[in-house]
């Protein structure tokens, strides 16, 4: 007796027992005279592996009294085959039907069903599945159904698509389809061709196929004999298309013959280096398989050309012959590549239909790409080193980079470019991780596809696709590297493919047709680092944010608080750390697993105190600091400068006037350091400062003009906007932002505003405030008054020429220079004109005390003797002007001693006789020089002034 039958008697029995009790009925009374009798039926036994049965089970009381218990529990299924039930009182963990809310009467029934599915892997035959059925504890029945197994049965209707396959076509040699009875093959499809299996007659009965010719009218087809297992099997080869029918015409069905209305490769000629060769197939039906073949290929020659695109499922070496299965119309790439150079005639034939087709392709050898790499590039160690390629048009390449006899280094790379439209681009090889498994169990990511020239210029090409062919590392061949890559020169081939498939850690190259050589230079010891600031609005997350206008980056060793600060380091390398950063990337990690540190340590912690330490990793009690790659990106960081901004994740530093000193080490962790004593170090030091902004003492008093400049003290970073406000009560309030700049490291802010229409003696307050409100430097205020405006003075302007006294033929040169004597900016429009022609027209803005030459031209080329008139033009009055007078050419000296001889520079300027007429004679003021009507050089009016300024050096002489 099973568990689930003494769990139910157990409940029945405890039922009666409180029964009796209440009723006082004595047990004897409760005696049944029930009777069970279970059927179980199904609709088809016969089921083919992994399909499903359904079982009804029926249990019936035979007896005159109505039942006390019932149930029905599955007693024997086979192994691996589920059941299920949607009964309410199924129980699947017993596999039964137990009913406690209700009982059978007598002449009454309880039916459940029961969804058996058949195991995957069950094999042909007949499995029992039993079950038991009770009314009462002592009165069951047991009942068994046989189910057959059938591979050959799929259990459906006949239809499994367009071709009409009800079968696994692999079952049997002896037919391509196979149906239960004609009922299943009504209305299917069958290919003309197919071997077609019919079952549901009886040994040796004679059956007839017939083709319906009307609706009342056929003819014979064929004449059939059903075998022992009331099978018949006809080839419908020889039928055309039609419907046919046996025995009845409600079991019509239709045969249809398949034909190729395309079977054809894109062209008549295809070169042996061409790998995505074009064949379309189009035909009337869903899928099928086709045996290819051709005269002069053999098995792995076909297999070559079909199996890139297509399923090869089977070969036959005896014939020469592949199957490509499951072709659907479609256009499929083939494989010509190292094809022997003749003409073949494809032979295409549906496997199970009478479809056929052929086409002939003739093969010729390639005239000869000239892949060619582009020069021997030079790197170093630790670096992503650029092989620049020119494929010649080709879409595949192969390359072998080093070699394992001489470097103990060799890959062997397939470069597919047929979907990228230029020839020439790059093989970016990262010699960092090369050789190591770092990046991958092969060398894939060590070699990257990338652009050479253009705005993309260093970006990964994605359509250029690069694989691993081989690798061959170490002496074994089979790798990495126990160190990293070595510097020396490493072989490098191009050509047009392998000789034979790669194996075995080596290929050779099949028409090689370029050698060149990566030279890899040893490592060199990086350069200086420096600090810098950017305020703390502007971004620094990308170099092109860096490098942005709107960004102001100063190098400085003061830092203020909230400002960003930055670290540059020169030459330090290792491109290839940063495979797979971008700009703007955390690189703690990477600068960390390279070896590199970066840390600051306090300068002076005071008396009996330890040093703070900030450093990448946060080890032996220092805090942790982290770094941002601005130029992460392997197109933007070539190893000269690494742009760094250091993040202070935990507010460990301190801001009160604090120097730290900055150090960057490549330490002995580093793959390219021997030992500590080879460790190379740079540091800088940098002082960290709360913010502060405040108005300096000029600010107490600002001129009542239009274009004031208030100024006032900062060390926070230049380029910093901080809010002004200027506010007279009653009168006016107004604001500016005071921008921050740097002269020789001092910074400084400076408002302008108008307080051209206000009187002196005006009071007000005068508030600078900061941009940043956490940790910011707050507001400074302080209390101002307007004063009387100082009128600016004019600029003082030099016009000179050169020579002083142009001779004809003399190239003529002349400057104006302007010089702003005021203490405050001022500007000036200004215009020069020689000879007519405008040279100059603008405005000249100018801080006090500066100067500037805004002249520097070619007046005259090989000047002809002549009076040419200048003007200088200052906000619409001309200033100055005058005549440039070139001389005819006397063939004498014009630098004689009549202007400038001994007697101005010789030793009677500094005689006893300084006053006397050596200095203010005939020779610099006399009748040769005033008897003409114009003066050499700009004229009476510069000479004029000079006569002047020599008198009263005579005088001042005298005195």
């Amino acid at each position: 007796m099973t568990t689930t039958r003494k769990q139910l008697i157990g409940i029945t029995l405890s039922l009666m027992m409180v029964l009796s009790v209440f009723a006082a009925v004595p047990v004897s009374a409760q005696e049944s005279g029930a009777n069970a009798s279970l059927d179980a039926s199904v609709d088809d036994a016969t089921v083919a592996p992994g399909e499903e049965v359904e079982i009804t089970y029926t249990l019936e009381n035979t007896g005159d009294e109505d039942g006390t218990a019932t149930g029905i529990e599955l007693s024997e299924l086979p192994s691996d085959w589920d059941v299920t039930s949607d009964s309410s009182d199924w129980q699947s963990g017993s596999q039964s039907w137990l009913s406690t809310s209700e009982t059978v009467a007598a002449g009454e029934s309880y039916e459940v069903s029961a969804t058996v599915t058949v195991d995957d892997n069950a094999a042909d035959g007949d499995y029992d599945i039993a079950a038991n059925g009770f009314v009462t504890p002592d009165s069951s029945d047991d009942s068994t159904v046989t189910i057959t197994v059938d591979s050959s049965d799929d259990g459906d209707d006949g239809d499994d698509g367009d071709d009409g396959d009800d079968s696994d076509e692999n079952d049997s040699d002896d037919y391509d389809v196979s149906f239960e009875d004609t009922s299943d093959l009504a209305g299917d499809l069958v290919w003309s061709g197919q071997e077609v299996r019919v079952g549901g007659f009886d040994a040796g009965d004679t059956v007839v196929l017939r083709q319906s010719t009307g609706d009342s009218s056929s003819d014979p087809a064929n004449q059939l004999t059903a075998d022992e297992d009331g099978y018949i099997t006809f080839d419908t080869s020889g039928e055309d298309t039609g419907q046919y029918f046996i025995n009845d015409r409600d079991n019509m069905f239709d045969i249809l013959v398949q034909e190729f209305d395309t079977a054809e490769f894109e062209a008549d000629t295809v070169d042996d280096t061409t790998d995505d060769f074009e064949l379309e197939f189009e035909s009337r039906r869903a899928a099928y398989n086709i045996n290819v073949s051709a005269d002069g290929l053999d098995v792995d020659e076909l297999e070559h050309i079909f199996g890139d695109d297509f399923d090869v499922s089977e070969t036959y070496d005896d014939d020469e012959i592949v199957t490509l299965e499951g072709v659907e119309d479609d256009t499929y790439e083939t494989n010509f590549t190292n094809i022997d150079d003749d003409e073949y005639t494809f032979d295409f034939e549906v496997t199970d239909s009478t479809a056929e087709a052929s086409d002939t392709v003739n093969v010729t050898e390639s005239d000869g790409a000239d892949r060619s790499i582009e020069g021997n590039p030079t790197g170093v160690q630790g670096d992503n080193v650029v092989i620049p390629i020119d494929t010649d048009g080709t879409d595949a390449s192969v390359m072998q980079v080093g070699d394992h006899v001489d470097n103990n280094y060799e890959v062997g790379l397939d470069i597919d470019s047929s979907d990228h439209d230029e020839d020439q681009f790059g093989i970016s090889m990262n010699t960092y991780f090369a050789g190591t498994d770092e990046l991958g169990d092969d060398e894939a990511n060590v070699f990257n596809p990338i652009y050479l020239e253009g705005e993309d210029a260093g970006e990964t090409i994605d359509d250029v696709d690069v694989e691993v062919a081989y690798t061959n590392i170490t002496d074994d061949g089979d790798g990495p590297l126990s160190d990293r890559l070595g510097d020396g020169d490493y072989l490098v081939n191009i050509g047009n493919d392998w000789e034979s498939t790669p194996e075995d850690n080596h290929a050779e190259i099949d028409d090689e047709q370029d050698t060149g050589f990566v030279f890899l230079n040893e490592r060199t010891a990086p350069g200086e680092i420096a600090t810098h600031t950017a305020p703390n609005s502007d971004s620094v997350d990308n170099l092109e944010d860096f490098e942005d206008e709107d960004t102001t980056v100063t190098q400085t060793s003061t830092i203020a608080q909230e400002d960003h600060l930055l670290v540059t380091v020169e030459d330090l390398g290792m491109t290839g750390v940063f495979a797979d950063t971008n700009n703007g990337d955390d690189v703690t990690e990477e600068l960390a697993n390279a070896g590199v540190s970066f840390e600051m340590e306090q300068e002076d912690p005071g008396t009996n105190r330890d040093p703070q330490i900030l450093n990448l990793t946060g080890d032996d009690d220092a805090d942790q600091l982290d770094v941002v790659a601005v130029n992460g990106d392997s197109t933007d960081y070539n190893g000269s400068q690494l742009i760094l901004v250091v993040e202070d994740a935990g507010n460990n530093l301190m801001w009160d006037d604090e120097d730290y000193i900055a150090n960057l080490t490549v330490t002995e962790d580093n793959p390219y350091i021997d030992d500590e004593d080879d460790e190379v170090s740079s540091e800088t030091t940098v002082t960290l400062e709360e913010r502060n902004i405040e108005w300096t003492d000029s600010a107490e008093e600002v001129p009542a003009t239009d274009g004031a400049t208030i100024e006032g003290d900062t060390n926070v970073a230049p380029g910093t906007e901080l809010r002004t406000r200027v506010r007279a009560e009653g009168t006016f309030t107004d604001t500016a932002d005071g921008m921050v700049m740097s002269d020789d490291g001092d910074r400084h802010f400076v408002a302008e505003y108008d307080f051209g229409d206000y009187e002196p003696g005006t009071e007000f307050t005068l508030r600078a405030s900061d941009v940043v409100s956490n940790n910011g430097a707050g507001e400074n205020e302080i209390d101002s008054v307007l004063i009387a405006a100082t009128e600016p003075q004019p600029f003082n302007y030099d016009v000179a020429t050169d020579p002083a006294e142009p001779v004809a033929g003399d190239d003529v040169s002349g400057t104006v220079t302007a010089e702003n004597t005021n203490n405050d900016t001022v500007s000036e429009n200004v215009q020069f004109v020689f000879d007519g022609d405008e040279l100059y027209n603008d405005t000249v803005e100018l801080e006090g005390g500066a100067s500037e030459t805004i002249v520097d031209a070619t007046l005259l080329e090989n000047a002809s003797a002549d009076d040419y008139e200048w003007e200088l033009i200052v906000d619409g009055e001309t200033q100055q002007d005058g005549t440039l007078t070139v001389a005819e050419d006397s063939g004498k000296d014009d630098s004689g001693s009549s202007d400038s001889g001994s007697d101005d520079s010789g030793s009677d300027d500094s005689g006893s006789d300084d006053s006397g007429s050596d200095d203010s004679g005939s020779d610099d003021s006399g009748s040769d020089d005033s008897g003409d009507d114009t003066t050499p050089g700009f004229g009476v009016g510069v000479a004029l002034v000079a006569l002047l300024g020599a008198a009263m050096l005579a005088l001042r002489r005298q005195n």
